[in-house]
């Protein structure tokens, strides 16, 4: 009887890890913008980060350092982050994608946004 009631735990323990697993992202080769977070405001849907004000889209994807899937309530004064930087009619940029750089890292950006 005991096993009846754990093995439908067991699975289910073993398909929330798959699905987990699967929430992890592959951190890109290079970003459009590298730096430190100054300042964050979900309220406005702005960052700054080394003095750049940028708009964040509102699918906004975030990622930790170990490459999941996270809220943009994450996000932190001070965090070394790479972005991913959409650009809009007349200009306009817009990041889509933020990911917190893991502490060592040598990530830099292309140069394109510095």
């Amino acid at each position: 009887m005991r096993i009846k009631m754990i093995l439908p735990a067991v699975l289910l323990a073993l398909a929330s890890g798959m699905a987990f697993a699967g929430t992890a992202a592959t951190l890109p080769q290079s970003f459009d913008h590298v730096g430190t977070i100054d300042a964050v405001d979900l309220g406005t849907n702005t960052i700054v980060v080394g003095d750049v004000r940028l708009n964040l889209a509102p699918d906004l994807q975030v990622y930790g350092p170990r490459q999941e899937q996270m809220s943009a309530g994450s996000l932190a004064k001070g965090q070394q982050v790479g972005l991913q930087i959409a650009r809009g009619g007349a200009g306009a940029k817009t990041v889509y994608e933020i990911w917190i750089i893991p502490p060592g890292s040598d990530l830099e950006s292309n140069g394109t946004e510095d």
